[in-house]
């Protein structure tokens, strides 16, 4: 026969042993997440500091000129329309 308390022992270190690994198991997963998001917040300030550095683009005026009394833009958004309407 078994010793009752030997039993009892090992099935409570068994269980301690099963909550640990199963904390082990959240500990990993969460560790993985916050390297992924360490990552990407890395990424991004090194982003804003390159924004903050340049230049800002000057601001889009298209050029226009006057033809026949009236103006036409020269977007090339525009062109390509009136090209592909032509078609």
């Amino acid at each position: 026969m078994t010793d009752p308390a030997k039993t009892n022992a090992s099935q409570i270190l068994e269980g301690v042993r099963f909550r640990l690994q199963g904390m082990l198991d959240r500990a990993t997963a969460l560790r993985e997440k916050l390297d992924g998001e360490a990552a990407l917040l890395q990424s991004m300030e090194r982003l804003a500091e390159q924004a903050r550095q340049s230049n800002p683009p000057p601001a889009f005026e298209p050029q226009r000129q006057q033809e026949d009394g009236a103006f036409l833009a020269s977007d090339g958004w525009q062109i390509a329309l009136i090209n592909e309407e032509g078609q």
